[in-house]
């Protein structure tokens, strides 16, 4: 994806050990101004990784030092129907749930729950899924109004869709301040239902 070629490209320049200030957005087509995830505090800042996986490049959160990448109220909210995907490892820490993406006001996510290999999505309403931790995972939440999916890597359940859309301030890496413990690869929003 788009991402991986930015973080690929990245890899080039980054020789020792980078920390991610900010995660450009590569579309911007539901953007009223720049929807780059970013934070200042270098202590907060994820870590760029060159080869997590297959060769390819990856950020690693670490929960403890609460790192966690802010789309601040730059990015347009949209309704009903929402697809989010993400590419995620969560390292085998059940004790913090965090995510690979929320919305900051409402705490929707995809991502995991506090429970040993338990992913979920939330857009109001709860969905989980059985996953391994310590493993990639390819995820993806869809709610078209009427339902709500969820789905990782081939193993999926269905529940009752909540309301909300995408709200205009979202997190890469955390929720509330439950942060992500382990790497992620890629997320992308769509406004649309797969």
């Amino acid at each position: 994806g788009v991402l991986n070629e930015t973080l690929q490209s990245l890899a080039t320049t980054c020789a020792v050990s980078c920390t991610v200030k900010t995660w450009y957005d590569q579309i911007g087509s539901n953007c009223s101004g720049p929807c780059d995830a970013t934070t200042a505090t270098i202590a907060n800042r994820p870590a760029f990784i060159t080869n997590c996986t297959g060769g390819k490049a990856c950020v690693r959160f670490t929960a403890a030092s609460s790192q966690v990448l802010d789309v601040a109220s730059a990015a347009s909210a949209f309704a009903q129907p929402i697809s989010v995907s993400g590419v995620g490892f969560r390292n085998g820490n059940p004790g913090n749930f965090g995510s690979l993406w929320s919305m900051t006001v409402t705490n929707d996510l995809l991502g995991a729950t506090n429970s040993a290999s338990q992913w979920r999505f939330n857009n109001g309403n709860d969905i989980l899924v059985t996953a391994a931790d310590s493993s990639w995972h390819t995820a993806l939440g869809v709610a078209n109004g009427a339902s709500s999916n969820f789905y990782v890597d081939n193993g999926s359940n269905t529940g009752n869709a909540g309301t909300d859309g995408v709200g205009n301030n979202y997190k890469i890496g955390a929720v509330s301040t439950q942060f992500w413990n382990g790497d992620i690869t890629e997320i992308v929003i769509w406004n649309k239902d797969f």
